[in-house]
């Protein structure tokens, strides 16, 4: 009999790991349209804080500049949850901010997959740059960079390339998007974090050390990442 229970135990054991397990193994990708009603909004010179009511519970919400108004309704999926998150143009610490892309006016359009802090694979697809841009001396090109980026992984490069987005101070650092025209297997845009400010439509050389399958968590997921980045 106790030979029974002791098997049956085991069993039950084994069966919760092998779910743990097919559950991290296979997470669920579908994410919930929240609705959220603003209560309060503030804005700064690159960012909107939204303070709004989600179910019974209050949030702060960060978007690119938006125009809002306390009552307003609106809705999102996703998004950065950042701890602990410091504004110095507010010189302010909040307890906890959710980063987005944007919201939407209509749950119909919050649906939209990837409306979230800078990640790749959690937005829309950026447009190619058509127009090729040579490397830099001693640097290399996008294209390359992707297609040997086992052989960069750690490795600091130099990268030229068209400023095609930025965004400031999310995590402690600043975001960019480069292209050059060049590209692998359809992969074409790189991300660089770095201190410094980048203008939008500028070409640019910036020399960084280079990240591969950098994951920092809530989905969002980096094949490629170029950190700590200098622009020359």
């Amino acid at each position: 009999m106790k030979k029974q229970i002791t098997l049956l135990f085991l069993t039950a054991i084994f069966s919760i790991c092998a779910t743990t397990l097919f559950a991290q193994a296979n997470p669920d990708k579908t994410k919930k349209v929240q609705m959220a009603i603003i209560r309060e909004v503030i804005q700064t010179t690159s960012y909107t804080y939204l303070h709004v009511k989600i179910d019974a519970d209050l949030q702060w919400l960060a978007v690119p500049l938006a125009t809002f108004k306390s009552g307003d309704t609106c809705y999102f999926t996703g998004g950065l949850v950042m701890p602990d998150f410091t504004s110095k143009e507010l010189n302010r610490t909040f307890d906890k901010v959710i980063f987005l892309e944007g919201v939407s006016k209509t749950a119909e359009e919050g649906k939209t997959p990837g409306l979230g802090a800078p990640a790749h694979g959690t937005k829309s697809k950026p447009e190619k740059l058509e127009t090729r841009i040579e490397p830099a001396a001693g640097g290399i090109s996008i294209g390359e960079l992707y297609k040997n980026k086992e052989l960069y992984n750690g490795k600091t490069v130099k990268i030229r390339g068209k400023v095609m987005k930025f965004k400031p101070s999310i995590m402690s650092r600043n975001w960019g998007h480069l292209q050059d025209g060049t590209s692998t297997d359809g992969k074409f845009d790189l991300t660089v974090t770095l201190k410094s400010t980048l203008t939008v439509g500028d070409i640019v050389t910036v020399e960084g050390k280079v990240t591969i399958n950098k994951d920092f968590g809530s989905g969002y997921f980096f094949e490629v990442l170029m950190e700590e980045g200098v622009v020359k």
